[in-house]
């Protein structure tokens, strides 16, 4: 059966009906090599949800990855400028920007060993970046996370004016620029950090199945697989630091591993047992200086 339209157009000479609708039809052609191009895409994408590189980071967001959904859903964004810099840091420890994560002060919402906040650093020349969670947000507590990130070469700290980071900075003798307080569009950069840390944690717990008072260690995980892998554009943030690559293990948080035992498990297994045993990775040791 035709429609009306068609019998009209029809060429009955030939058998042949045109396939040209008229302008105030309004459908739209899409070209095969459009629809080729996404059909790529699409597939691209799927293969980069099941890598090992964004299985570690989850960044960016991927809509064929479902810990992306389950742990990336956030309002729409609002775009914010930065205050400008007089010079732009070329070395680590020019300029660090650091924000104090608190995760909630009831018990629920505590890490391992009662820690109860964390403070988020991140390196402006080099983009390596560390959170450490902390019991507080007492100023000895600040001024060691610092001072450890930094190992003796910190010079300024960019922050939100908070009273434990003013008074921490002036103990470690650097300076100090700050954005407006309780004002997040000053310090949008470290807030977007920010925000991907978060995001990169809430990704290792729903990937790893872990209980949500290991946010400690998913936190500084989510933190160091950023530092250690690379768009294929540009280097890591370890190679700026070090100038090379990381050589260690890349692995994802939570995953199950074979470690060697440690001289107190041999004492108590016997003669015969193995030298291995099993156990979940929660993250590598990190020395000051991000070494």
């Amino acid at each position: 059966q035709k429609t009306a339209y068609e019998i009209r157009n029809c060429d009955w000479s030939s058998d042949v009906c045109s396939s040209d609708l008229p302008e105030d039809v309004g459908e739209e052609v899409v070209p095969m090599e459009e629809v080729q191009f996404e059909e790529n895409r699409a597939d691209k994408l799927h293969k980069e949800a099941l890598s090992l590189e964004h299985m570690l980071t989850h960044v960016p967001k991927i809509p064929f990855c479902e810990i992306c959904l389950r742990a990336k859903m956030f309002k729409q964004q609002a775009r914010r400028q930065d205050p400008e810099l007089r010079q732009d840091p070329t070395a680590f420890g020019d300029m660090i920007h650091a924000d104090t994560i608190v995760v909630g002060r009831r018990k629920f919402n505590h890490g391992v060993g009662g820690r109860k906040c964390a403070l988020f650093m991140s390196d402006r020349a080099t983009g390596v970046e560390d959170a450490p969670a902390l019991r507080n947000k007492s100023t000895k507590l600040t001024e060691n996370a610092l001072r450890y990130f930094a190992n003796g070469e910190g010079k300024a700290l960019f922050s939100d004016n908070a009273p434990e980071l003013v008074k921490a900075a002036e103990n470690l003798g650097w300076v100090h620029p700050t954005s407006t307080p309780h004002r997040p569009e000053g310090n949008s950069l470290t807030e977007r950090r920010v925000g991907i840390a978060v995001q990169g944690t809430r990704c290792n717990l729903v990937q790893s199945g872990l209980p949500h008072q290991f946010w400690p260690f998913a936190l500084r995980h989510s933190c160091f697989a950023r530092n250690v892998t690379a768009k294929s554009t540009e280097q890591s943030a370890y190679h700026r630091l070090h100038g090379e690559e990381y050589a260690g293990h890349i692995i994802s948080f939570g995953a199950l591993i074979n470690f060697k035992k440690t001289p107190l498990m041999r004492k108590k297994g016997g003669k015969f047992d193995a030298p291995t045993a099993q156990g979940l990775f929660l993250g590598p040791h990190v020395d000051p200086g991000y070494v």
